[in-house]
């Protein structure tokens, strides 16, 4: 057994991380490098994300893999070279490579965004901006989302808003289909942007009153000040836009996006059993994640396994305190449970948060 790699309870993360490994030699000093993630600050106007980085511990944790071989896709997309390996354990759905040989719809994909790079670079140019400079950059944003949502008729992407929620594509399927939700909207610019060298951050809103994560979208920093200046959101009236007063923006992890992603995938599986799955893989790769906990509390419920949904409920509860949906679940269990007590603390709790809305 490799002297690196001991996941436990992972044998996703366990195969991977033997493979960077043992293919592309990977250290203990390579993985263990600490991790960022989200957590709720209490706030007069209701929860603020706020950014937190975990120290190395001389271990090599689930999160450190996802994120290595993150980082490792993203430099070998950006190069045209393959990591076959990823096939059949981990889709990176911001990639424009659907990791299928059969098929030449990423081809497609790269070579009509390339062609409209080099279009955008020209009129910006024209403009007399400098490139890589921070203007330029906003510049290429406005024009990029201007071209995926121009109709195809008449020389864009024709790319829309899609009210069906099914499960979430890569950006390989929204080319193929032209229709995205917010979350499949974030992962194609994001595939955008990073072949185009330009600067965008995964942004999710959150509602003031109750931590309620509504909204994916993507964001454009100003340097100068380290402020968001932009949102690009595929499904606001006003698309390019300045932040709203009111709104509360965090910027997401790769880490973080690629476990929505399975997150998304598993709540909308028809096949309960492949759904769960995927909610584990997401809680593998973002662990203590208030939602990825209360939907693996649902399934759970599903199954009527309750004490195990009541402890997952408390767990969703204790990392995000105010998020309301997982008070209304914990009361039906606990009931169920004839736990009184806590059924009426869930339900007060419930009632607190929910007075306002």
């Amino acid at each position: 057994m490799s002297e690196v790699c001991r996941i436990a309870n992972d044998p996703v993360a366990q195969a991977l991380c033997e493979e960077l490994e043992t293919a592309h030699g990977y250290a203990l000093a390579n993985f263990d490098t600490g991790i960022a993630s989200t957590e709720f600050v209490q706030a007069p106007g209701g929860p603020q994300p706020r950014r937190v980085q975990s120290q190395p511990d001389a271990q090599v944790s689930a999160p450190e893999v996802y994120s290595r071989v993150i980082e490792l896709a993203e430099r070998h997309h950006l190069t045209g070279l393959r990591l076959d390996f990823l096939r059949g354990r981990l889709e990176i759905p911001w990639l424009a490579d659907d990791l299928n040989p059969q098929t030449n719809a990423d081809e497609r994909l790269r070579s009509t965004l390339s062609a409209q790079f080099g279009r955008i670079e020209r009129v910006i140019r024209a403009r007399g901006i400098a490139a890589g400079s921070h203007a330029y950059h906003v510049a290429f944003h406005r024009y990029l989302f201007a071209y995926m949502i121009r109709p195809r008729s008449e020389g864009g992407l024709g790319l829309r808003f899609d009210t069906q929620q099914g499960p979430p594509r890569t950006a390989t399927d929204v080319f193929r289909n032209r229709r995205a939700t917010c979350l499949d909207f974030v992962n194609f610019y994001l595939m955008a942007t990073q072949a185009a060298s330009i600067p965008a951050v995964p942004l999710e809103l959150f509602e003031n009153a109750s931590g309620v994560q509504m909204h994916a979208a993507i964001g454009v920093m100003d340097p100068s000040t380290n402020q968001l200046q932009l949102v690009i959101d595929l499904m606001s009236p006003a698309r390019v836009r300045a932040p709203r007063n009111g709104e509360v923006w965090s910027e997401v992890s790769r880490r973080e996006q690629l476990s929505y992603f399975y997150n998304q995938r598993g709540i909308r599986n028809a096949d309960v059993q492949a759904g769960e799955a995927d909610i584990d893989l997401a809680l593998s790769i973002n662990p203590g994640n208030y939602l990825l906990l209360f939907n693996k509390a649902f399934y759970a419920d599903r199954r009527s396994e309750l004490t195990d949904a009541r402890n997952l409920y408390l767990e969703s509860i204790a990392a995000n305190p105010t998020y309301a949906p997982a008070y209304f679940n914990l009361n039906s269990v606990a009931l169920r449970l004839q736990e009184t007590g806590l059924a009426q603390w869930a339900w007060q709790r419930y009632a607190a948060y929910t007075a306002n809305r």
